[in-house]
């Protein structure tokens, strides 16, 4: 016998801790600019012990931080308070300092560290007894548990749960995501037609054919993040177009050109093209190759990237990115993500969509790859609030910050069927995976 989501919920009512549970008594009020949050969020992220972690609320203009007790924390917030007004007082005299945001510290009874304890404990045996029933599982400063997703919220789990962390979880129903390539099932031959791109820096024409104007789908060199890329690749021994979007140019410790896109798009050492399949006429249109998969993150409790090469691509890439079909926007440095951010999502499907706002950081979850469950972590999560967010063919495409310049949050990997929440490995956690980072434009 199932249980109802309400009854699950009477069920754990042990179990379920809101805001108002906690305690309330704000430590300290500070006014902060907006372009100081950056910094206020990663000092948190780097001290999980002596936070319960933070959540922003875009109505009231407000960074909650939820702090744990003892002498080390109260160290660090008191740390927190003076680097909040030192970035503040930095960024006063500047136009892009944003909009004014007051930090507001309050009471939690887990740390970060505590709930991330927790979390690495479901990967464990409570993820082999659930199975691929399991979900989603990430620490919610917002409700100061651990929140674990169940495709079906069984009794069985649901005392499980209690029995091996108590209060510190929330169990709820969610359905499983997909990852966001897009696969076409070919059969017979596919032609091929070439078009000879413009050079981007001088608007020169290269002998032959020429797209007239620029866009995502056959542009010109060097190539922008946000471009469709395309591949045909034999899988369980059937024969696909397999398509995706790039996202940024990015800078590697070798000093190689490389651009980025998802992990899941395909294996290292398969080249792509810049262009798009027309099914109809089962004709890949392109421009020329993108490059080769050389690095790749994918899976086994990993994250969801790889890096292209120049291989094949005498022009290389170009720092900006696609916000429409055919209008460039420059990049700026990357920005930690938040809970209650927004966020722009940019695959070459959807194209730019700025519905989102982010609901969970720091995730793990079963992911259905066409028919195969894989454990993805370091993964971030987004609603889309008044619109999609993604669909087939985005995955790799780039997600950050609205404004200019865009600074880059993370790379399109998953999302739910209808397109409203997204899925994107946060970009933090790829620096550091690939020892590589998005170009800025300046």
């Amino acid at each position: 016998m199932l249980l109802s989501a309400g009854a699950a919920a009477a069920l754990l009512s042990g179990l379920f801790v809101t805001p108002a549970d906690a305690a309330q008594n704000p430590l300290d009020e500070v006014s902060i600019s907006a372009s100081a949050l950056g910094s206020v969020s990663s000092y948190i992220q780097d001290h999980p012990a002596e936070f319960g972690g933070s959540y922003l609320d875009e109505q009231t203009h407000t960074l909650h931080v939820l702090t744990v007790g003892g002498a080390t924390s109260l160290k660090a917030q008191k740390s927190l308070s003076d680097l909040a007004i030192r970035s503040t007082a930095t960024t006063a005299r500047s136009e892009s300092a944003g909009p004014e945001w007051t930090l507001s510290t309050q009471a939690a009874r887990y740390s970060m560290a505590t709930l991330q304890e927790t979390r690495d404990r479901v990967s464990e045996a409570f993820a082999r007894e659930a199975g691929n029933n399991l979900t989603i599982w990430y620490a919610d400063p917002r409700t100061d548990t651990v929140h674990i997703g169940l495709n079906k919220v069984k009794p069985r789990l649901v005392k499980l749960a209690s029995e091996d962390f108590g209060d510190r979880v929330t169990v709820a129903q969610e359905e499983q995501h997909k990852t966001m390539d897009k696969r076409t099932k070919v059969d017979g031959p596919v032609s091929y037609s070439h078009r000879t791109p413009e050079l981007r820096d001088t608007g020169v024409t290269k002998s032959g054919t020429a797209a007239s104007t620029p866009t995502r789908l056959l542009d010109s060199v060097p190539y922008a993040g946000g471009d469709r890329i395309v591949s045909t690749q034999t899988i369980d021994g059937v024969q696909y177009i397999v398509e995706c979007t790039v996202n940024f140019d990015f800078v590697t410790s070798s000093g190689s050109p490389a651009m980025g896109t998802a992990g899941h798009c395909g294996p290292t050492g398969l080249s792509w093209r810049q262009g798009y399949y027309d099914e109809s006429a089962q004709t890949i249109h392109y421009t020329g190759t993108m490059g080769s998969a050389y690095t790749r993150i994918w899976g086994n409790g990993k994250s969801d990237a790889e890096l292209l090469n120049d291989t094949g691509n005498p022009d290389g890439f170009w720092p900006q990115v696609y916000t429409t079909s055919t209008a460039l926007e420059n990049v700026g440095s990357v920005s930690p993500v938040s809970v209650g951010q927004k966020i722009c999502a940019d695959g070459s499907f959807t194209l730019q969509s700025c519905y989102g706002m982010v609901t969970a950081t720091n995730v793990c979850e079963n992911v259905n790859d066409d028919g195969t469950i894989v454990k993805v972590c370091n993964l971030d999560v987004a609603e889309g609030v008044g619109g999609t967010l993604v669909q087939s063919g985005d995955s790799g495409g780039p997600v950050y910050t609205s404004g200019t310049p865009h600074h880059p949050l993370g790379i399109i990997s998953a999302g739910t069927a209808d397109g409203l929440t997204l899925d994107f490995a946060d970009m933090g956690s790829v620096d550091i995976s690939l020892n590589a980072y998005p170009e800025s434009s300046s």
